[in-house]
């Protein structure tokens, strides 16, 4: 009977498609991608304004190989014609052996420093200076992290160095742990001053912690025609002469700044500068550094708002900057900015792009690193890019692509085409190039400007900034796509879900834009309530309305006038609008019922005043007959199946109420695109479009939501509707006592390489009871009414405290909460046994590791000189999901801190929801909830605390050598004034701590499980105190500091602290029942 429901509900969705007849619509290559047929393609004329390139210059590109020695450049500059840069080198094996005798072999790496003559391609290590060795029984690294060249031909470059050791005595007893003495090694930060062939002529050594104690972190650092070097932490900039000694500091504020590089080796600080009395006058400007006196000089010259990562300027332009993978050119004396390169137009990825420099007479080169899913393998190349005369370039026929903002998926599409083509070209027209901080419709505006003036596009990606389809086809600017269709020879019309096709139509049956794939956005009452209705319109609601009971609502409580009936019109729009005549019928009898519908609902929601009835979540209200629908969105199988778990009985799609219920859902559509009515090339524009509509594409992991195709939407419903059993070594479905199977991916010890027992792991279990399965929320949430979603593409939420965040995700029902902790835990072990630790947004929009922006702004840090904040959910590069796959959680690491349940600190004890009993919201997580529970440091039992922070024998947090020791008394308290924070690999536990407590440390995420652990080799940096009476955890860091990662974790904070770097996650489980 279990197994029947569970394929009854994913019929469902299959069922809900046939209710949208009427729905709102929310190298070499032997053959061309442009003309699939042909092996060379048909060449054609190319239309001249078309072919116009958008940036200044046109390209060459050269490619030189990189040994396959070198995994990944880290650093470069050019002097002269050499080119510099600095390389991670796999440098043999290395073997580790655990206390049991485990062996584990991984790669040893090294940093090398490289000479490249860029007219030859010659390359040379340089081996005439010396980093710190790394002490014989000590770990840790030692690099070169950036690099400058002098007017006089020399280098300078910054060196790190880090160790570190677990010394434990020689009598340690059997019960220990090597792990509880962690010691941190002498730690270096410098300026090393080389000379052209790599040997060594001075170095400083740089003092980075104040007499506080504080740390900072080189940020940036350059060197000035006179061959000053200049040193920059965001706050503060120091500035020593050729010799290396120093001659003075600036004080960039508390705002801070940030150093770069003009023409000619004048070096200043672009900062944001907040004018409150004239507004207008706010932004990102320029001031240069006098390096005399350490002040900032001359006129404070603005810079466009999209400037970010900078490069010096030359006789052109006064500077270069980097916005969404194209180069501008900037002049301060006239205000104008021109684009000089487009990476597309260069037929390359700025995804794939290490690291790039201009030379002074107008030469690109950028190392690119190409990753083979196929094989596996990184492959690195230098590419030399020359100007040369637009008139040499190859004629091709131009199809320009309009878009809003170019994702990384459709940006590399585009660059294989254009690479593989011998025929036609994609130029990209992103409008987002016009949005600025007080107008971010500006772009779309120019779009629709050009477009009612003649100068269409190819092709226009309809997918962001909510695109005027409806206009569009009404004034002839788009093909039918039925046309190309029919036409085709590997897909039809019933190549794809039909529901979704006819949705998308007008009303005369054309198909203007097609997507590549759609969620589902509904909603759901009982079926033994609105069941009976053919028609779900005003009428049925209000009958339905009387077999609940008295004072029920129709929607959740939270639900105002203006929000349902601007749901409602969206559902329904075609109803009252004319899209092809420009007409509007907001008098119809119709629209005047949808009014007073709207008019019962409450202006507003007194958030404050609620009671706990009204809080209740949406799946109890309806299932006790005080509520009669609830929304719904659903972009996957998956995820239908746990929306829908909790209500009593089976539920019905009805949607939202209209005269002829044909217009009660709404599809909201992924990747669409159209094809203009005067597209160059419409065939060939149209097999650009196809390669994501083909049943391998869909079936691929580049796929989020419900795919388009129908072969592919068929398999992925197949693949639901199939239960997966844990097997044996002989593939044999292991059983229970019961004989029953057990389902994935319920989770022991043994699985997640924590020993050898066969216990289960505590996150699955709630209450004293197992759990078969958790569900995490694959994007940070937003909040909609009052509660949490999972959407991609959007600006995550934020600024709000623990208890709002766990009250939005327990609005959503029953076994819906916060995600724990524990749920943390297990999240970084199954990354562990995976081998993969995710990246993310730790660096203003990318990760410190990586050199481009990689994912969509939505917040500006106007803080840190008006960088990338928030970025928009799922929009990084696949190394920012949990699993390096689109099927993955995105964005652990970054971008916002996430709200964790079931964990705190009481004056420095530990105090947990007992396993993952934070997942029920019956265990109250308030302050004076009797639920909370103390560690026992002598056996891992859950004990009850004294609600002093003193209880006997249990686990605290003390302070020891500036790093977190678990013990059972606290020896030293931080400061009110201090906010203490040590690597992950620092946290340690001294002896009084059994392994049996240090186990659910593990578990928690709180305490490595081995030195080994990639996340404890990472140093992801955490954050605690241990005064205060209590202080709540955020997990996975945010957007500023390139030290966080997935094991970063912060409990500084009382749990009514909000503000624009801390948002949450949701998670699902299916309650045990009692």
């Amino acid at each position: 009977m279990k197994t029947y429901r569970m394929i009854a509900a994913l019929l469902a969705i299959v069922m809900l498609l046939g209710m949208f007849a009427g729905c709102s619509k929310n190298g070499d290559n032997t053959t061309d991608p442009a003309n699939p047929g042909s092996s060379t393609g048909t060449k054609t004329e190319t239309n001249d304004e078309k072919a116009a390139s958008t940036s200044k210059y046109a390209y060459e590109a050269a490619y030189l190989p990189i040994s396959e020695e070198i995994q990944y450049v880290n650093a470069s500059t050019i002097s002269g014609a050499s080119l510099y840069f600095t390389g991670s080198i796999i440098d043999g094996k290395q073997t580790y052996t655990e206390p049991d005798g485990t062996e584990t072999e991984y790669d040893n790496y090294r940093t090398g420093l490289f000479r490249m003559d860029v007219e030859t391609g010659e390359c040379k290590e340089l081996t005439g200076f010396q980093l710190d060795q790394i002490p014989e029984g000590w770990m840790g690294s030692s690099g070169l992290n950036n690099m400058q060249a002098a007017s006089d031909g020399t280098l300078w470059a910054i060196y790190n160095t880090y160790t570190y050791r677990y010394n434990p005595p020689a009598d340690m007893a059997a019960d220990d742990s090597m792990y509880n003495y962690y010691e941190e090694g002498e730690n270096k930060t410098g300026l090393i001053h080389l000379d052209a062939d790599g040997n060594e002529l001075s170095r400083i050594e740089l003092n980075l912690t104040d007499e506080d104690g504080n740390t900072s972190y080189v940020s940036s650092f350059f060197v000035d025609s006179a061959g000053n070097v200049y040193v920059g932490d965001w706050q503060t900039v120091t500035i020593y002469d050729q010799s290396g000694s120093k001659k003075t500091t600036v004080d960039l504020g508390e705002n801070g700044g940030e150093l770069c590089e003009l023409k000619a080796g004048v070096v200043g600080v672009c900062y944001y500068k907040n004018d409150e009395a004239k507004p207008e006058e706010s932004g990102r400007v320029f001031q240069t550094i006098d390096p005399a006196t350490g002040k900032l000089t001359g006129d404070e010259v603005k810079l466009p708002d999209s400037a970010y990562n900078f490069f010096p300027g030359d006789d052109v332009y006064d500077i270069y900057y980097d916005y969404n993978g194209n180069i501008y050119g900037y002049k301060f004396d006239t205000d104008t900015k021109e684009k000089v390169i487009d990476w597309i137009e260069c037929d390359i990825n700025s995804n794939n792009l290490n690291s790039y420099s201009i030379l002074p007479d107008g030469r690109v080169i950028a190392f690119e690193n190409t990753y083979d899913d196929q094989t596996q393998t990184n492959t690195m190349q230098l590419i030399v890019m020359t100007r040369v005369d637009a008139a040499s370039v190859v004629n091709k026929t131009v199809l320009t692509f309009a878009c809003m903002y170019l994702d990384w998926n459709m940006r590399d599409a585009i660059v294989k085409f254009n690479r593989a083509s011998n025929t036609h070209r994609i130029v990209v027209r992103d409008y987002s190039e016009y949005n600025t901080d007080d107008d971010y419709t500006a772009g779309i505006q120019k779009l629709n400007t050009e477009m009612l003036s003649g100068k269409l596009p190819d092709m226009i990606d309809i997918n962001t900034y909510s695109m005027p389809i409806e206009q569009y086809a009404a004034k002839g600017f788009l093909t039918d796509l039925y046309e190309l269709i029919d036409a085709d020879a590997d897909l039809s019309r019933e190549s794809f879900v039909q529901p979704v096709l006819k949705a998308l139509e007008s009303a005369d049956g054309k198909l203007y834009q097609l997507p590549s794939t759609f969620a589902v956005s509904t909603a759901i009452a009982l079926d033994k309530v609105a069941g009976d209705y053919d028609t779900w319109n005003l009428a049925a609601v209000k009958d339905a309305m009387t077999k609940l009971q008295d004072g029920a609502s129709v929607f959740d409580v939270y639900r105002t006038k203006s929000d349902i009936l601007q749901t409602c019109i969206s559902r329904n729009i075609d109803a009252f609008v004319d899209w092809e005549n420009g007409g509007a019928h907001f008098d119809s009898d119709e629209f005047k019922a949808l009014l007073e519908f709207a008019n019962q609902f409450p202006d507003t929601y007194d958030w404050e005043n609620a009671t706990d009835e009204e809080n209740d979540s949406a799946q109890n209200r309806i299932n006790s007959g005080k509520q009669l629908m609830t929304d719904m969105y659903v972009s996957s199988f998956e995820d239908m199946l746990y929306q829908l778990t909790g209500f009593n009985g089976g539920v019905k799609f009805v949607g939202y109420p209209s005269e002829d219920g044909t217009s009660n859902h709404a599809f909201q559509i992924d990747g669409a695109i159209a094809i203009s009515s005067t597209c160059a090339d419409k065939t060939a524009a149209w097999n650009f479009m196809k390669q994501f509509l083909t049943e391998d594409y869909q079936s691929g992991s580049n796929v989020w939501n419900f795919p388009i195709n129908q072969k592919a939407f068929d398999q992925k419903l197949k693949d639901a509707m199939t239960e997966e059993y844990q097997t044996d070594e002989n593939g044999n479905v292991v059983k229970d006592e019961n004989g029953n199977p057990i389902r994935i991916p319920k989770m022991t010890y043994a699985q997640l390489g924590m020993g050898e027992s066969t216990a289960l792991f505590p996150a699955f279990i709630i209450n004293g009871q197992e759990v078969d399965e958790i569900y995490i929320s694959k994007y940070l949430n937003i909040v909609q009414n009052g509660r949490a979603y999972s959407l991609p593409g959007v600006d995550p939420a934020a600024n709000m405290n623990f208890d709002q965040a766990r009250s939005y995700c327990e609005a959503k029902g029953d076994g819906w909460h916060c995600m724990t902790r524990m749920e943390w835990g297990l999240l970084m072990r199954i990354c562990e046994m995976q081998g993969f630790i995710p990246l993310g947004n730790n660096n203003y929009g990318k990760h410190s590791s990586e050199q481009f922006y990689k994912a969509i702004p939505t917040f500006i840090d106007t803080g840190a000189g008006g960088k990338t904040g928030r970025t928009a959910t799922g929009t990084g590069p696949l190394t920012w999901y949990h699993d390096n796959s689109p099927s993955g959680i995105a964005d652990p690491v970054g971008d916002v801190w996430e709200w964790a349940g079931g964990v705190r600190t009481v004056y420095g004890e530990l105090q947990v929801m007992a396993n993952n009993n934070g997942a029920d919201a019956a265990n109250s997580q308030g302050v004076s909830s009797t639920k909370w529970m103390a560690i026992s440091a002598d056996d891992g039992s859950y004990i009850t605390p004294d609600g002093s922070g003193t209880t006997a024998n249990s686990v605290k947090l003390d302070i020891v050598s500036g790093h977190i020791q678990w013990s059972k008394t606290i020896t030293t308290r931080n400061k009110d004034s201090d906010w203490p924070s040590c690597s992950f690999a620092a946290i340690t536990c001294d002896s009084t701590i059994s392994d049996a407590a240090k186990l659910v440390l593990q578990c928690l995420g709180m305490l490595p499980y081995k030195a080994t652990d990639l996340c404890a080799k990472a140093g992801h940096q955490c954050w605690f105190r241990n005064l205060d009476a209590e202080r709540a955890f955020f997990s996975g860091g945010h957007w500023s500091n390139s030290s966080y990662g997935l094991a970063s974790f912060d409990g500084s904070y009382p749990r009514s602290h909000a503000w624009t770097d801390v948002g949450f996650r949701a998670a699902f489980v299916k309650l045990p029942t009692a």
